[in-house]
This record gives C-alpha cells, sequence and structure tokens, in this order.
C-alpha cells in the first residue's frame, strides 16, 4: 500500500455500508440508486487497489455472502467487545 491510498479494511466497511442503505431504501427509487451508486463506487476502488480483496475472510463474507461489514466481523472474529455487546461498535 502506497502512502495516501485507502486501506482496505475501510473500503471494505464503506461497501459494505452503501450495500446496506441501498437494501433500507428498496422503497425510493432514486435513493436506492444513490446508494447502488456509491457501493459500485467503492466496489471499483476496492477491484482496482487490492484484486484479491474479495479473498480476504471480511471481504468474502461481506460480497459473496452479502453480510453486513459487523456480521461479517462477528462471524469471523467472534464477538470482541469484553462487555459482552454486539458488534464491532457496539461501544459507542
Amino acid at each position: 500500500m502506497k502512502l495516501g491510498e485507502p486501506h482496505m479494511d475501510g473500503l471494505i466497511k464503506n461497501y459494505s455500508y452503501a450495500r446496506e442503505k441501498e437494501k433500507a431504501y428498496s422503497g425510493d427509487r432514486e435513493a436506492m440508486k444513490y446508494w447502488q451508486g456509491a457501493g459500485d463506487v467503492y466496489r471499483s476502488i476496492l477491484t482496482d487497489l487490492y484484486p484479491d480483496w474479495t479473498r480476504s475472510p471480511i471481504g468474502q463474507l461481506v460480497f459473496f455472502e452479502d453480510m453486513s461489514y459487523d456480521d461479517a466481523w462477528n462471524e469471523f472474529f467472534g464477538d470482541t467487545d469484553p462487555a459482552g455487546g454486539s458488534g464491532l461498535y457496539s461501544h459507542i
């Protein structure tokens, strides 16, 4: 990775977020198309910078299994919150 390039994990997280929003706005065509476009951009950047990103454990679960980033994280790493919460951002 070169200085200034986005980190793969962050891009996967943003791709996943855009996919979740696309599904959430399925009844609103304009909003759904916006989020679909955002997901396409993140997928394109990921593929350009990290051609094998779907082979990473999280990338594979997000892309092929259509999981959210948090669900993929928990599937692969388990619940990492010592307080017993669920998800990567459960402490927030």
